[in-house]
């Protein structure tokens, strides 16, 4: 493949967020995108603006119409190469450079001198600025109280502050003195003001105060649409858009089929694996990754259809079960939301527990999930409230594998949490827990201490009949069960995993148990003995991925020398 690059005003964009305002126009965007796999070039990161286009009116719009699409062999002689943008003078259009990306340290940092320490008015002074200065923003609700004053990741910081201009002047001065005393200083042109809610009088010139533009939401934080809403189609396209690109067709003619699992596996964990832990992907998106996915690992490059010999539901299962490791995307999907549900139990000081349990009137020190609140709660709630459904497979799966380490029982309840042969109390025991006075309390409300034992004590609302004699007995046997330890705190485990934590693998693969291949020669191929286009290969011809009668001959041949078995069925 010969070096070329392309340049100019192609007058479109490639995604959402490089036009604001005007009509986003999906026709355009989806040829420009389709153009750029079909010419094998790369679209490389800009520096310095975000648009770089506008119509220089009051209410107008900004876009990114202009950029470089060079070829890989390029970049992979400067792969430091990068696009840098320069502001706007008088033309519509900014200046665009293409160049290789230097280091820069940024400024000299501020010098702290250990001598100033000594002085004990320098001290006083910086403890008392340090507590009287605080920014605004809280989040109260029902039992409890979270103030919430900033939110950050890295670099990148969200803060909430009160919708007036004391405020937000007074945290602009705040960050001018970070910058001073640190050194750094901070890009408002990738920051931006958000309005959250309706709020009275117009809040045009805030951003000015900044030096930075006014958005609504919903906008792009830590690679995540905030403020989005999941039900549109337009919210999923970006992911797949980066799902095409690293997968793009023409890769595949320079990689066999070692390198392609590779990169597919490697990309699933990488791109979609964010997404996937905080939303429920829609089927469709589902459905159009794995097909991006098996066309990129089973087709020959040539933009042709061709049938597939093995079913992709096949590769996805595990290794010792006839696949590939890959996993389906809807199960992982699904793994890693019940992962929510596991450190809920688990993190009891963690803000967003907090949030949480503030906004919707749980207990802090629950260790499952009250799942009445998501008939109310929010997109993200709602989600865990239908994977714990008892009518589901998922929710069945993670009542029987969430077991509560019993420790001092001031965490888990009695009827709901724990568990006997995989159900809760108030299932294997339902007409006790109709009779009992507390059908809520906590284990350590259901006993007392004797000295050093533990005696049980369920209180009833009227003494038990004949025919509900047994049932009472057997109930106080499985209370037995339980030991309550008075200086051992409660947790909660993973009883899938020899580590007791909760995995996403685990998970998917104690759901795909039931279709599990009954051959035994696929745990013989992956031992590393040969490279992984020859396991492949190998793999290929055990589950019959070549149709004809020399290549069934070769796979009892080479069974021979693998497993030691005569012949396969």
């Amino acid at each position: 493949m010969a070096p070329w690059c392309i340049w100019g005003d192609f007058n479109t964009v490639l995604r959402r967020e490089e036009r604001k305002g005007g009509l986003f126009n999906r026709s355009s965007v989806r040829n420009f995108h389709n153009f750029i796999l079909q010419a094998q070039v790369i679209d490389i990161p800009l520096q310095g603006i975000q648009f770089t286009w506008s119509n220089n009116r009051v209410n107008g719009c900004w876009a990114r119409l202009d950029r470089f699409l060079v070829s890989p062999i390029i970049l992979s002689w400067y792969p430091n190469m990068v696009q840098v943008g320069f502001p706007r003078s008088i033309y519509d259009h900014s200046a665009v450079t293409l160049g290789v990306r230097k280091a820069y340290w940024g400024p000299r940092p501020f010098r702290f001198f250990n001598s100033w320490s000594e002085s004990k008015e320098l001290m006083a002074n910086v403890r008392s600025t340090w507590i009287g200065t605080k920014l605004t923003g809280s989040l109260s609700h029902g039992l409890h109280y979270v103030h919430v004053s900033s939110l950050q990741f890295t670099d990148d910081t969200i803060l909430f502050i009160q919708p007036k201009a004391k405020y937000i002047k007074n945290d602009r001065r705040i960050m001018r003195c970070f910058e001073l005393a640190s050194g750094l200083k901070i890009n408002f042109l990738k920051s931006c003001v958000v309005q959250v809610g309706k709020i009275r009088g117009a809040m045009t010139n805030w951003g000015e105060l900044f030096g930075c533009p006014n958005v609504s939401l919903p906008i792009m934080y830590l690679g995540l649409p905030l403020g989005g809403r999941p039900g549109l189609k337009s919210f999923w396209m970006d992911l797949i858009q980066r799902v095409e690109l690293r997968l793009a067709p023409w890769k595949k003619k320079f990689l066999n089929k070692g390198g392609r699992l590779v990169l597919i596996k490697a990309v699933l964990s990488s791109i979609p694996t964010y997404y996937m832990s905080v939303f429920k992907l829609p089927v469709w998106v589902a459905q159009k990754l794995e097909r991006i996915q098996r066309n990129f690992f089973l087709g020959d490059g040539l933009e042709r259809k061709k049938i597939h010999a093995v079913k992709w539901a096949n590769l996805c299962k595990n290794k010792e079960n006839g696949g590939l490791g890959i996993g389906s995307i809807l199960s992982m999907n699904k793994g890693l939301l019940a992962r929510w549900v596991w450190r809920f139990g688990v993190e009891e000081s963690s803000l967003w527990k907090r949030v949480i349990c503030a906004k919707y009137n749980i207990p802090l020190k629950s260790m499952k999930w009250d799942w009445f609140c998501g008939a109310k709660g929010s997109c993200f709630i709602k989600t865990i409230a239908g994977l714990c459904r008892q009518d589901t497979v998922h929710g069945k799966l993670l009542e029987e594998g969430l077991v509560v380490v019993l420790g001092r029982g001031d965490k888990p309840r009695l009827w709901s949490d724990m568990l006997v042969e995989g159900q809760s109390l108030k299932v294997v025991f339902p007409r006790i827990h109709a009779l009992a006075c507390d059908k809520v309390g906590y284990v350590r409300e259901f006993g007392y201490w004797e000295g050093t034992t533990w005696v049980w004590e369920v209180k009833l609302r009227r003494p038990v009949f004949s025919w509900e004699v047994q049932q009472w007995d057997r109930f106080r046997c499985c209370l037995h069960m339980f030991t309550v330890q008075n200086n051992v705190s409660d947790t909660i485990m993973w009883k899938f995993d020899s580590s007791h934590m909760f995995t996403v693998k685990s998970f998917w693969r104690r759901l795909s148990e039931d279709q599990s291949d009954p051959s035994r020669h696929f745990k013989n191929i992956w031992r590393g003995f040969c490279p992984p286009k020859i396991e492949i290969f190998v793999w290929q011809l055990i589950k019959g991925g070549f149709w004809s009668e020399m290549c069934y001959t070769i796979v009892g041949l080479m069974l021979v020398r693998i497993s030691s078995v005569p012949s396969v069925s």
